[in-house]
């Protein structure tokens, strides 16, 4: 019998995945009609539908073994769940139905897939999951010598995303919208970045093939192949255009800080400059406080009131104040609620957290030191105040995005922090990251906060020239692997306006 951790080892099943190969077509006709053979239910169903929900969940079950074979796919196999209600057709635009089932439980009748069906007991739910078998595999890549990386995102998918009011974190519930110009223009600004991201090789020549492992006990693998994995979204929560808003689903933000500095865009080394203590700023200037040029302390150093600091303590201290500011004011018991909300975060991630215990510090005590420190924005905290704070450094982010992927330059996106090709790092002039970056920033505090105040950045350290030198030239430090990568790039045909389709032209350009 397989452990929990084994089966919760998985990745949430993408409505979005798509191939338009010909070659790969044919081979889901063929699967199709093998299939009906052995299911009388399958049979029924049009051929249509039959093929769209076959191909998306192969290309599921394809994608989630390129990535790692032992990870599992999430399905649900409640009605519900594909329930217009549940799931609106903008989220939904290849019109995947409860038919799905059907055609899974075809699937397990072929002895194609490894299925395990959900739990949902009061003290621990799961939805059912499934993997594909090495027979399965077998069919898709060698049979058929199809390309990996013909799996894509579809072109219509939805980019801009918003979400009702979270009722607890699995069930996150996506919701229909009427577009208005203002929404236009966010899904316009990013389908030109996701499309200059798709053509743009982004890779780390040192990343082990078998992945790293986070403090919290997750392993990362990266399939630098796959464009799927660069795909962004953004994600507007409790039914408001002014909550939230970042950007997510691309695997740089998966990364620890320490690899992100070993990326490489277009096989040229990167920098990385982000926004020190941004929210905190935000906070103070809507109290008319200029923190940098007022006060200028560091924001998450509490040696003053007796606590001992160093960089896990300081990080903590980041999930104290995202926590606390976003836990809504109630009748009572604020500090309370901030308390239980931040040990909810710890719960999640318990390996890497168990030092708190261990140094015997006392959570409550610890927010409401946190909270005597500043003082002047204590009244933000339990307010609720987080995702609007989100919306803010999302508006720079997207300046920021939009800005560059106008030059054609791609720069990547980690909420508050960007990294960019290093000779577009510093300087002055609309090429350089850290002068827009000031600028946007001025810009975004005048119009959102009304106020005035100075942002102050922080620079990761470039690599040595030496560093960069080995990087460069095709030592026997770097994998042959990553070189293999870097010539395919060369060699593939980019549609330069994938997510658009009203112009389809061909690019070959990258490296």
């Amino acid at each position: 019998m397989l452990k929990r951790e084994e089966l919760d080892y998985a990745d949430i099943f993408n409505f979005h995945l798509w191939c338009e190969d010909t070659e790969f077509d044919l081979y889901i006709d063929k699967l199709a009609k093998q299939l009906c053979k052995k299911s009388p239910q399958l049979s029924k169903l049009k051929n249509s539908t039959i093929h769209k929900h076959l191909k998306v969940i192969i290309l599921n079950l394809w994608c989630v073994w390129l990535n790692d074979k032992k990870k599992y796919l999430v399905i649900s196999r409640r009605k519900n769940s594909y329930a217009k209600s549940t799931l609106p057709a903008r989220y939904n635009q290849i019109g995947i139905s409860f038919k799905i089932n059907i055609v899974i439980d075809a699937l397990i009748s072929n002895n194609s897939i490894e299925f395990h069906n959900g739990i949902n007991y009061a003290e621990y739910k799961r939805r059912s999951r499934i993997r594909a078998k090495l027979n399965l595999i077998n069919q898709i890549v060698k049979n058929n010598k199809i390309s990996q990386s013909l799996i894509q995102i579809a072109r219509n998918a939805p980019c801009i995303i918003l979400r009702d009011k979270d009722i607890d974190d699995d069930k996150k519930v996506n919701v229909e919208y009427r577009d208005t110009k203002r929404t236009n223009e966010m899904r316009d600004g990013l389908i030109e970045y996701n499309n200059l991201i798709r053509r743009t090789h982004i890779d780390i020549p040192t990343f082990p093939s078998s992945g790293i492992k986070k403090s919290n006990g997750d392993v990362v693998k990266i399939n630098f192949e796959s464009d799927v994995s660069k795909f962004t979204h953004r994600v507007f929560s409790n039914n408001s255009w002014k909550d939230g808003g970042r950007f997510y689903g691309s695997w740089w933000l998966q990364l620890p800080s320490e690899w992100r500095k070993h990326i490489r865009i277009n096989n040229k080394p990167t920098t990385e400059i982000d926004f020190s203590c941004l929210h905190i700023i935000f906070l103070y200037a809507k109290v008319k406080i200029n923190y940098w040029k007022d006060i200028g302390k560091d924001a998450y150093d509490l040696t003053s009131v007796g606590y001992k600091m160093d960089k896990k303590l300081r990080d903590f201290l980041k999930i104290v104040l995202l926590t606390s500011i976003n836990c809504e004011k109630g009748k009572n018991k604020d500090i309370e609620k901030a308390r239980a909300s931040v040990q909810h975060h710890m719960n999640k991630n318990k390996t890497e957290y168990m030092w708190v215990k261990e140094r015997g510090i006392d959570i409550k005590q610890l927010i409401m030191d946190f909270a005597d420190y500043h003082k002047p924005i204590k009244k933000y905290f339990y307010s609720g105040a987080g995702l609007s704070l989100q919306y803010i450094d999302a508006l720079i982010a997207e300046m920021v995005l939009n800005h560059f992927t106008n030059l054609k330059i791609p720069v990547l996106c980690v909420h508050d922090s960007f990294i960019i090709q290093s000779k577009y790092g510093y300087g002055d002039g609309d090429k350089s990251l850290q002068w827009m970056m000031g600028s946007i920033f001025q810009e975004v505090l005048k119009s959102e906060i009304k106020n005035y105040a100075l942002p102050k950045m922080k620079f990761d350290e470039m690599l040595t020239m030496d560093e960069i030198n080995k990087l460069v030239s095709k030592n026997k430090e770097i994998p042959k692997e990553y070189w293999d990568r870097v010539d395919a790039h060369k060699k593939r045909k980019y549609v330069i306006n994938w997510y658009n389709q009203d112009e389809v032209r061909y690019s070959g350009e990258g490296l």
